[in-house]
């Protein structure tokens, strides 16, 4: 295209030979990672780079868009493209987006964005199934899992660590010691340190146990806990992980012995720090497991499954994957019951109680 222009009695001709384009360079869909399902509330996506522009819809689409000359200049190049998706109820993620040599736009986003729920708690009543609903204590509550490629499993204390997507988990027997060490000072959850009773005998790498004082009733509550090393003050050991709860004087405290791998199955999908249920990619069936992690310092035990106390409440936190379950609650000399129960994300708390007979 040429056209001329007049200006202080002269002509001039000008011929366009760049002609620029503003499209969409980057395309994709947002969905929900506990359904598949397209986002369809509102999303934001956040993109640093200045000359792209961040384009959502209702149906969970999205486009970065700009001029593609100013935006990879160079098509021999290859690009990294980084942006942040967030939503109302979802962790915030973010995302790397790969532009290849001599691209054809619009480009299909190279990674699947599937943002995951905010996770929250479980919690119900165990009772006999009479008139008096008489509370039942130590009944374990856990994932009965359906068949399926995405098998379930409940934690009686979240992750305190993030684990990448395929981290091996083992069904591991975790056999306290005869010895209680005992707390000697409470300690506030996200402690990296305790202070015992008597530490001789042990080392770096070992595995604790905590759980309220025999006297207090059922260990609805539980961690284990791996030496960092110890001190620096007299009877203190340094944790290589912070501790999820608050413990108080005369808590349990026991070295664990870990038994040898009877059952294994793979993560699907990261886990991460402060989530009570991992996705695997089998069923296990056992007391406790260890999830292993190339960092040793980052390798986690954990009991499985919710307990119940004296009054029959029991509580599991961390529920931010899987869309439903089937929970199974059960105790010895008892028929068990089981629920399917699809998980409200829009209450903190969901309440799901059972009767034992």
């Amino acid at each position: 295209m040429s056209y001329s222009v007049e200006t202080n009695n002269r002509t001039y001709w000008v011929v366009d030979d760049i002609r620029s384009i503003y499209q969409a360079l980057i395309t994709g869909a947002v969905t929900d990672e506990a359904t598949g399902k397209p986002l369809t509330r509102n999303f934001r996506l956040e993109c640093d780079h200045p000359r792209l522009k961040p384009n959502t819809s209702r149906d969970g689409l999205f486009a970065l868009t700009g001029v593609r000359q100013l935006v990879f200049p160079d098509s021999a190049q290859a690009y990294t493209v980084p942006a942040r998706f967030s939503a109302d109820g979802f962790r915030p993620e973010m995302f790397q987006f790969d532009v290849p040599v001599n691209p054809v736009f619009p480009l299909a986003a190279s990674q699947a964005v599937a943002l995951r729920r905010l996770p929250v708690t479980l919690q119900g009543r165990v009772v006999k199934d009479v008139s008096t609903a008489d509370p039942i204590s130590e009944a374990l509550v856990t994932v009965a899992n359906l068949p399926g490629p995405r098998q379930y499993l409940l934690l009686r204390t979240p992750l305190y660590f993030d684990h990448a997507d395929g981290q091996q988990v083992n069904i591991r027997s975790l056999a306290p010691e005869a010895l209680d060490r005992q707390l000697i000072a409470p300690v506030a959850a996200g402690a990296r340190s305790i202070i015992l009773q008597q530490t001789g005998g042990l080392l770096a790498g070992q595995v604790l146990r905590l759980q309220p004082a025999p006297a207090a009733g059922p260990a609805t509550k539980q961690e284990f806990v791996q030496v960092g090393a110890l001190g620096p003050a007299s009877n203190e050991v340094t944790l290589r992980s912070a501790l999820f709860h608050r413990w108080e004087v005369g808590s349990e405290v026991k070295r664990v012995n870990v038994g040898a791998p009877s059952g294994i199955a793979n993560l699907v999908g990261k886990a991460l720090a402060g989530e009570g249920i991992l996705v695997l990619t089998a069923n296990l069936s056992g007391a406790g497991i260890e999830i292993t992690d190339p960092q040793p310092g980052r390798v986690e035990y954990h009991a499985v499954g919710a307990l119940s106390g004296l009054d029959g409440y029991y509580a599991a936190s961390g529920l931010g994957r899987g869309a439903f379950f089937q929970l199974k609650a059960g105790k010895t000399g008892f028929t068990g019951q089981t629920t399917i129960w699809t998980l409200d994300h829009a209450q903190a708390v969901n309440e799901v109680n059972f009767r034992l007979s």
